[in-house]
C-alpha cells in the first residue's frame, strides 16, 4: 500500500524508462529522459518557438512558390507535402 501512494504522490514524474536504449548517457540519472522532454515540450509553447514556427514556414511557403520551378524543394503543385510531413510530425511530439 506505501508503494502505491508513493506513485500517487509524484504524478509529475516520469514512471522511469523501459528501455535502456532510449537513455541519453548515463551521468544524469534516470530522470535525464524525462527531464529533457519535459523541457523540450515546455519549449514548444513559448511565443518565441511558435514565433519562429510562423517564421519559418512563411519562408517555406515564400520560396516554394517565389522561386524557378527547379530551386523548389517543396512545390505548390504537389500541396507542400513535405511540409505537411514536417508539420505532422512536429505536432505528434506537441
Amino acid at each position: 500500500m506505501a508503494r502505491a501512494d508513493k506513485a500517487v504522490a509524484r504524478l509529475d514524474a516520469p514512471k522511469g524508462l523501459r528501455s535502456p536504449m532510449l537513455r541519453l548517457g548515463g551521468g544524469g540519472g534516470r530522470d535525464t529522459f524525462g527531464r529533457f522532454s519535459e523541457a523540450f515540450a515546455r519549449a514548444m509553447g513559448t511565443s518565441a518557438f511558435l514565433i519562429g514556427m510562423t517564421i519559418f514556414v512563411t519562408v517555406w511557403l515564400v520560396w516554394n512558390i517565389a522561386m524557378p520551378r527547379p530551386w523548389q524543394f517543396d512545390p505548390a503543385a504537389t500541396n507542400f507535402t513535405l511540409l505537411t510531413l514536417m508539420l505532422s510530425l512536429q505536432a505528434s511530439y506537441a
